[in-house]
């Protein structure tokens, strides 16, 4: 990805306030950084640009898999110093360099993606090394569970799921379950942690589970059919004669809309709910119950329009769909996506809506566009789809009048980038702003 990316971020708002509650947080102006943000002249472009929300820093298990290691300085947080203390150190002055340029930070924070190896030739590796060697119970507390392998996502085979897409330092990819009470203790020990650093909120990402049967994830699934379905209906629909004793062979999230079933969208559904939750339980209730202001957000894959195959939300109810009037995604699909939905929600609620792949590497720069709810029908020429959420989804790429930069268009005013204002380094873009109604 570009060293540098300005995102378009609506929805990361401080929770729907009551007539006893202060006005929620709004801003216009956002950067994002997951490189470069260690250089000299990183605060000195936060002057100029003056943003009100920088995305940046990292505390979740990338943090954790990779700070103590060489391999933390590449992909994907390019973390400026090396060690747990050190980085944890280095990002606490850089928060309190932001705020005093009255700049609020949202840290990324990988929710599940776990660097490493249990076992090798020189030991455990990556977060395995962390968890067994570097827990410090001063600002984590107590390890949750001894036994580390019980916080992971496991196969039918009974073994743990493991990729090696990234390879990063040639360790392997493992999964912690969401469904897993004592994953989620971790994830509240992090947060914690994160917040001491100075955070106003984080971003959570890879926030998604896989096909897990492990204990809690069958069980789970087992009530949510309960719920849903009587036991005539379990077994016309699905084959299941006796709910309780009934042992799941796969619990799948997202799969080949070409091989979905009625009970593999049941699945997908219940992934979806269980995300829900556990990002209620550990960001909203938890992390605000130790900030009351935290910013909570989510990295969503909304405009690759993989319903079934890869959209967070695709199958979640619509109760449960944090936000009302305008959301909106700044994706990839051939350049820029605008997504709008509508939609209530529930007091408390977080938004969940963020994607900043790609701005840069599909040569399409975020200018300044002033957002409002959209009328009934969009009328703004441009290419259109609608995905199989029912929404309306406009593309559009144009450029301005004098042809220096492309602006983003959203049913509405379109002003020209702000002169002058460019992100330092590679690939120079204009920074985003943003205004529209609360997410």
């Amino acid at each position: 990805m570009n060293r540098f990316a300005g995102i378009v971020l609506l929805g990361l708002l401080a929770g729907q306030a009551t007539a006893e509650e202060k006005a929620p947080f709004r801003f216009n102006r956002m950067v994002a950084h997951w490189t470069d943000y260690g250089r000299p002249d990183y605060l000195t472009f936060i002057e100029e640009a003056k943003p009100e929300v920088a995305q940046v820093g990292f505390h979740g298990a990338h943090f954790y898999s990779l700070a103590h290691t060489p391999f933390g300085k590449g992909y994907p947080g390019h973390f400026p110093v090396q060690g747990l203390a050190e980085f944890g150190d280095w990002q606490r002055k850089l928060n309190g360099e932001l705020h005093r340029r009255g700049v609020k930070i949202v840290g990324h924070f990988n929710v599940e993606f776990l660097v490493g190896d249990p076992d090798g030739p020189k030991g455990p590796t990556g977060f395995f090394k962390f968890y067994r060697d570097l827990w410090d119970e001063k600002p984590l507390g107590k390890k949750p569970v001894a036994d580390l392998l019980a916080l992971l996502e496991w196969k039918a085979d009974g073994s743990p799921i493991i990729n090696s897409t990234y390879g990063i330092g040639g360790m392997k990819e493992h999964w912690a379950c969401l469904n897993n009470p004592h994953w989620r203790a971790v994830l509240k020990a992090w947060v914690k942690a994160a917040i001491d650093r100075g955070v106003d909120g984080l971003i959570a990402n890879y926030f998604y589970r896989h096909d897990c049967l492990c204990e809690h994830c069958q069980a789970a699934f087992r009530r949510h059919l309960h719920e849903r379905y009587k036991p005539d209906q379990l077994k016309a629909l699905f084959e299941i004669d006796d709910l309780d004793k009934h042992r799941f062979k796969e619990i799948v999230g997202w799969h080949d809309p070409k091989q979905s079933t009625k009970l593999r969208r049941e699945m997908l559904r219940f992934s979806q709910i269980a995300t829900k939750q556990a990002f209620d339980e550990v960001f909203v209730k938890y992390g605000r119950s130790l900030k009351p202001d935290f910013i909570a957000g989510q990295w969503d894959h909304l405009g690759d329009f993989g319903q079934i195959a890869g959209d967070e939300r695709c199958l979640l109810p619509a109760s449960l769909v944090g936000g009302r009037g305008l959301s909106l995604v700044l994706d990839r699909w051939r350049g820029v996506l605008l997504r709008f939905e509508r939609g209530r929600t529930r007091r408390g609620d977080a938004a969940s809506a963020l994607h900043p792949r790609h701005v840069g590497r599909q040569g399409v720069h975020a200018g300044q566009v002033r957002a409002h709810a959209p009328p009934r029908r969009h009328r703004r020429a441009g290419r259109q789809r609608r995905g199989a959420d029912g929404l309306l989804h406009q593309l559009q790429r144009p450029r301005s009048a004098a042809g220096d930069h492309p602006l983003l268009q959203l049913s509405g005013e379109v002003r020209r980038p702000v002169p002058g204002k460019h992100l330092p380094g590679r690939g120079a873009a204009p920074v985003p702003a943003l205004e529209g109604p609360r997410r």
